[in-house]
């Protein structure tokens, strides 16, 4: 494949233009001030997350209840 130095120059303007519009987005995204405060959440408010993180903490707190009953047993 040959490689045009037309079709390079005009690919690097098209990605520098991409990169410069996306930067000036992100800063106006910034100086936006939200009109409203946020809400605040009380600790028993706030979501659970998701069902995989539930699971995996309670598969933790088994696995520590398991080890201190061996722990336990072991030491009467």
């Amino acid at each position: 494949m040959k490689k045009n130095p037309k079709q390079i120059i005009a690919a690097t303007i098209g990605v520098i233009q991409y990169l410069k519009a996306e930067r000036e987005h992100a800063m106006q995204e910034q100086t936006v001030v939200p009109q409203t405060p946020p809400p605040s959440v009380s600790p028993q408010v706030q979501p659970s997350g998701s069902m995989w993180a539930a699971s995996g903490r309670m598969e933790v707190m088994r696995f520590r209840n398991l080890m201190e009953l061996r722990i336990f047993r072991r030491g009467r």
